[in-house]
């Protein structure tokens, strides 16, 4: 990063990615839990098509939960350059 408000900046931007795909999947589950998958081939077909929704719904958690993780490490690790400004 050239500057520490850039940094900033992307870390900003890295949070308000997370925070848009945690609404996204909020709203995605409460969507299918007022309105679960229906299907005219009967119960054990919807019982499959709610199985994929939940386990897709994991995997994007999962992967929320990766990019906060990268960016916990971020904050932790601190400004790339402020070693450098200690000197």
């Amino acid at each position: 990063m050239d500057s520490r408000s850039a940094w900033q900046a992307e870390n900003r931007k890295a949070l308000e990615a997370i925070a848009r795909s945690v609404a996204a999947l909020q709203a995605r589950v409460i969507t299918n839990q007022a309105d679960p998958p229906r299907s005219s081939n009967g119960p054990y077909v919807e019982a499959l098509a709610r199985k994929a929704m939940y386990l897709a719904s994991l995997a994007e958690l999962a992967s929320v939960e990766t990019r906060i993780t990268a960016l916990k490490a971020r904050l932790v690790a601190g400004y790339p350059h402020s070693l450098l400004l200690r000197r």
